[in-house]
């Protein structure tokens, strides 16, 4: 599977202060989301928000943060290029519903 519930409940998890938010957040979804875009999304997200709840980084350096840790996993292509569409995405400012679709 590599629908959004692994995502949904790893927030958390970068609320924690872990040396790795990445690695546990991506273990646990990995439990039911065993498609690398299921389960390396959540990672990225606990590291972005680590990033946010513990370094005090602005979102753009969250995102950045999270796609860097995310680059160095295996099969992480289709979950990289997810991210940088939504970073172009939100670069061209408010979102509509047509951008979106």
């Amino acid at each position: 599977s590599k629908g959004c519930g692994g995502v949904m409940r790893v927030a958390p998890v970068g609320c924690v202060d872990l040396a790795d938010p990445f690695a546990v957040a991506a273990r646990a979804a990995r439990l039911t989301h065993g498609h690398p875009a299921g389960y390396l999304s959540a990672g990225a997200y606990a590291a972005m928000v680590h990033a946010l709840v513990h370094g005090g980084a602005p979102l753009a350096d969250a995102v950045a943060i999270g796609r860097a840790r995310l680059a160095r996993e295996a099969g992480h292509e289709e979950t990289t290029a997810a991210l940088a569409h939504a970073v172009a995405l939100a670069a061209k400012g408010a979102g509509t519903a047509e951008r979106v679709a």
